[in-house]
């Protein structure tokens, strides 16, 4: 019992990857409010799966569409097979060749 009730308060460290800085900093404010850790922003790829190595989140908040990297959806594939962090992908978009490749 008192390894669940440890678990249960321990912070969950949340990666934001989003290459629109002032919706990346709007989503961090509503996660801080709820009382999560957000571990950091990053506007690419690369940068989120250097992050993910160095700093291991509990979590993902993905953005599928970065500009002037790879995806997102590239990203948290190397994000899942090299660290096995969960991810959730944000899209603004809804088109079914979109949906497909999550």
């Amino acid at each position: 019992m008192c390894k669940l009730i440890k678990f249960l308060s321990k912070e969950v460290d949340i990666l934001i990857v989003e290459d629109e800085i002032i919706l990346a900093m709007a989503i961090e404010l509503s996660l801080q409010e709820m009382d999560y850790n957000v571990s950091g922003i990053e506007t690419t790829g690369h940068d989120a799966i250097e992050h993910a190595k160095v700093k291991r989140p509990d979590i993902v908040l993905m953005d599928i569409n970065l500009k002037n990297s790879i995806s997102g959806i590239e990203a948290a594939t190397k994000i899942w097979k090299s660290f096995k962090i969960p991810i959730i992908f944000l899209t603004s978009y809804h088109d079914d060749k979109t949906m497909k490749e999550t």
